[in-house]
């Protein structure tokens, strides 16, 4: 059987990895045999299991270090040593499936310009590889004129660059309604099918006489040309993509086919008549085939699907989905009292329960419940893996007690503060490592939407690095090791605050005491998402929901307290202190590494310093309008007034790591 290669291509963010991703479980679900791997060097954050990956060859880092490379040259280079080594690529090639999805860079110049990727894939042409590209655009790029126009001449020189066949793809369509597809000029089969596209050029001269430039003729001349060459060349069209929607993957899947020759007729070990496999499973695929499915949407259709209709067809596919899975035996029957209730209420009656209506709470679930309730209070039911330990402090003999730093206080203490006396017993959690994508992980598993994730900051001062992260920027965690400067720093600035008392409505921001051993990372995390805009992107209902908005109306102890109590957010901190690359201390090993967070509130546009050791959340001052935590002001009061403490003080090597929560590259 010949061999396919599907290669998405398209811009930084696009959704090249999400859609790879979206393939490996869409044809896994339908039976079709499918490898994915990663051909992407610089890509820390891999959401499908790869048969292989890239970075087993050449990492990007060392690229950089080695030839003093900034990030976009480093993936080029690592490009050209793949080039170089053909023979790996190929090796791990023949271990795969007969169809390969390679997630490769998102280098605009590799479709453009750099020569790299094209040599690539003729070498693995000539071996008897069909290669299909999909050229990803966003949607977003549907509500500007101008944005389309540009994409339409990356289309056609990506086509030039790279001759195979070409599935260009606008993907995200389900999130064009909220981006402005209600009010785009045109029907979206206008922007799918490339139709005349002079009728583009007054909404063009439109936009660009809104600029501060404004509009000219000479303006007008070369939009006229570019439609010329656009429509002269003429194989330019679009498919559309929900990655979510199954009709959507459908659609998408058929069209690859087509442009790949791909035939039903050879699927492995399947009857042609029935097109079940030889272990008597029907392929859903071959299935879907054999009743003439024509697998080609209607643009129309998605349409009224993702912009004019969406909020019915959300609702009706809600309710297709809940009876799938009661009919599947995942939700309970709906009683007869309830299955009245919901009769009345789509049609549009008010059901009036009584004092003593209600149906008597299920027994199995009942028991459920009160063995839940057991578990949690009692300590001999659970497996933690977190420890208490008794706490004493003590003098060190390599520090002089006359040290002016520490005045004859003991030079060692907690990284939190205790709820009790000195020797009191305390919970102490293993700590977590600072790598974002231990500390994503950590979060989506707690329910925060995977619409964010943390990315690394690899600097503060370059712009072009700075530019690699997307904005707006969240919440910013400060990871750094507790030094003698910082330890007299926080107590004079400590000395005279009162301690913070406030809660609910009244807050500026929402702040977590740490009553908690080892905590300090998950306690930055906690300060992240329950702040500003990331908080409206937690899950309704999650375990991380929960927890917020039972801890907003409390008062810091009680918080704490809550914290304390909360098993979910302590499992799920334990397993995360298992992951990342180093292996996570013993409990009751002291840390010397500590994290800050800071956030910008919502309700006074001020930066606050978020750190449970303290007595409360700290006011860094006024950010301007639209300002976000990586912005030049944010960064003067925050990181770099840490910095500039620290090197005044002549510690030595100033050691400190930067995470960022922002929107996810995919």
């Amino acid at each position: 059987m010949i061999k396919t290669l599907i290669l998405p291509v398209g811009p930084p963010g696009s959704g090249k990895s999400t859609l790879t991703n979206g393939l490996q479980q869409f044809m896994t679900a339908i039976s079709r045999p499918c490898s994915v791997a990663n051909l992407d060097p610089a890509n820390d954050v891999v959401p499908y299991t790869p048969a292989f990956d890239v970075r087993e060859l050449v990492s990007v880092e060392e690229v950089m270090e080695r030839e003093e490379l900034g990030p976009n040259g480093g993936v080029l280079w690592a490009m050209e040593e793949i080039e170089a080594n053909l023979e790996w690529l190929e090796d791990r090639l023949a271990e795969c499936e007969d169809t390969v999805v390679l997630d490769p860079p998102g280098q605009p110049e590799l479709t453009i310009h750099h020569l790299a990727l094209p040599r690539i894939l003729q070498r693995l042409e000539k071996i008897g590889y069909r290669i299909v590209v999909l050229q990803l655009l966003d949607s977003v790029v549907l509500t500007r004129p101008s944005l389309y126009l540009s994409s339409l001449l990356l289309c056609v020189r990506g086509m030039l660059h790279l001759p195979y066949p070409v599935v260009n793809i606008f993907t995200k369509i389900d999130n064009l309604r909220s981006l402005g597809g209600a009010d785009l000029p045109f029907n979206l089969d206008f922007y799918t099918e490339v139709q005349d596209l002079t009728y583009l050029l007054p909404e063009l001269s439109r936009e660009q006489s809104s600029t501060a430039a404004g509009g000219s003729g000479k303006w007008e001349k070369l939009n006229e040309a570019l439609v010329d060459l656009i429509q002269d060349f003429g194989l330019v069209g679009f498919e559309t993509l929900a990655v979510e929607d199954r009709a959507s993957m459908f659609s998408l899947l058929k069209a690859i086919d087509r442009a790949s020759g791909y035939l039903l007729s050879t699927t492995r070990n399947a009857d042609p008549d029935t097109g079940a496999t030889t272990d008597d499973s029907a392929s859903v695929w071959a299935q879907a085939m054999s009743e003439n499915w024509t697998g080609k949407m209607d643009v129309r259709d998605v349409q009224e699907r993702w912009v004019d209709r969406r909020e019915e067809y959300d609702e009706l596919e809600r309710k297709g989905w809940e009876e799938e899975a009661r009919m599947a035996g995942a939700l309970p029957e709906q009683s007869a009292a309830e299955a009245v209730r919901t009769h009345a209420r789509e049609r549009g009656a008010e059901w009036v329960e009584g004092d003593d209506d209600g149906e008597e709470e299920d027994e199995v679930l009942r028991e459920q419940r009160e063995w839940e309730e057991r578990r949690r209070r009692d300590p001999g039911l659970k497996d933690r893996s977190s420890r208490k330990i008794r706490i004493v402090f003590v003098q060190h003999n390599d520090k002089d007690p006359d040290d002016p730093i520490y005045e004859g206080k003991p030079t060692w203490e907690l990284m939190f503060s205790p709820r009790k006396d000195d020797g009191a017993e305390l919970l102490v959690f293993k700590d977590v490592e600072n790598n974002p994508e231990v500390m994503t992980t950590l979060l989506h598993n707690l329910g925060l939407s995977r619409t964010l994730q943390f990315h690394d900051v690899f600097s503060i001062d370059d712009p072009d690095l700075l530019a690699f992260v997307p904005r707006p920027a969240y919440a910013l965690l400060l990871v750094f090791p507790v030094s003698a400067m910082y330890e007299k720093f926080r107590h004079e600035e400590d000395a005279a605050r009162p301690e913070y008392d406030s809660h609910g409505d009244a807050e500026p921001v929402v702040w977590y005491k740490q009553t908690i051993g080892n905590a300090c990372g998950l306690i930055g995390l906690l300060h992240s998402v329950s702040n500003g805009a990331a908080k409206t992107q937690i899950q309704p209902g999650s375990d991380l929901d929960k927890f917020v908005s039972q801890a907003v109306p409390l008062k810091p102890r009680e918080r704490a307290e809550l914290l304390e109590e909360t098993e979910a957010l302590e499992k799920a901190s334990q397993e995360a202190a298992g992951q990342g690359d180093t292996a996570a201390p013993a409990a009751e090993e002291s840390v010397d590494l500590h994290y800050v967070c800071f956030v910008k509130s919502e309700k006074d546009g001020h930066l606050w310093e978020m750190d449970g050791r303290r007595k409360g959340p700290l006011d860094r001052g006024q950010l301007e309008e639209g300002e976000d935590v990586l912005g030049p002001s944010a960064l003067d009061k925050g990181v770099r007034a840490f910095l500039k403490r620290e090197e005044a003080a002549g510690g030595g090597e100033l050691r400190f790591g930067l995470i960022v929560l922002a929107e996810s590259l995919e």
